[in-house]
């Protein structure tokens, strides 16, 4: 039988009672005479087999991450993401976009026009729906016409925003009017609310889209 323990060669490793060393695997190294492998790093990866030391673990491209320690490769930024440290993406701020993958700086990551928004994390920008505006670039949410106006344009750069006439009322962010109901009124404009809709005192009547009460015939 064998009188001595022999030491395992760097790249390799073994157990206590082991009757062999074995071969690190890819994503791993070690010195000569250890016990297990050595994770390479975040940020980083190797696919060799047997590595003998951390130089093996090369760190990630520009755009590329590898968030778990003892990766095999690293792993591209999608599209809405970004890299500046090699360990992880991150989303693209609300307001801008990436289309593409592997982009290495916050920097690639592109403004919105005005008109148009996006979230974090986003690879393009989306219009703004009728009754929301977007007046700058950059932006992370469109704003909605206020109470009493409304606006039919999608993908608005401005504030377009119209009154409502009398006789009609419409909730925030609306892209139209709504006419009061038959027999109520508002006797002013910008009306944000059906409760801004009255009726006629007793006597008197209001047509069909009327703005004021009328005598009822004698």
């Amino acid at each position: 039988g064998q009188s001595a323990c022999s030491t395992c060669t760097a790249g390799f490793y073994s157990s206590v009672g082991a009757i062999a060393c074995s071969v690190c695997s890819a994503g791993r190294f070690s010195g000569a005479g250890q016990s297990e492998c050595t994770l390479c790093a975040a940020g980083t990866s190797s696919a060799a087999i047997g590595a003998v030391s951390s130089q093996a673990c090369t760190d990630c491209a520009p755009g590329q991450s590898s968030a778990a320690a003892g990766s095999t490769s690293c792993t591209e930024c999608g599209p809405g993401f970004y890299s500046e440290s090699t360990a992880a993406c991150s989303p693209c701020p609300a307001g801008t976009f990436a289309a593409g993958s592997r982009s290495a700086r916050v920097n690639d990551c592109t403004k919105c026009q005005a008109g148009t928004y996006a979230t974090g994390g986003s690879s393009g920008c989306t219009p703004c729906g009728a009754g929301w505006y977007a007046d700058s670039p950059g932006s992370g949410m469109c704003t909605p016409c206020l109470a009493g106006r409304f606006a039919d344009v999608v993908g608005g750069a401005s504030n377009q925003c119209q009154v409502c006439p009398r006789s009609s009322f419409a909730p925030s962010g609306a892209s139209s009017c709504i006419d009061c109901q038959n027999g109520r009124y508002t006797s002013t404009e910008g009306s944000g609310s059906s409760a801004d809709c009255i009726t006629c005192p007793a006597g008197q009547y209001v047509p069909i889209a009327g703005v004021q009460c009328l005598d009822c015939p004698a």
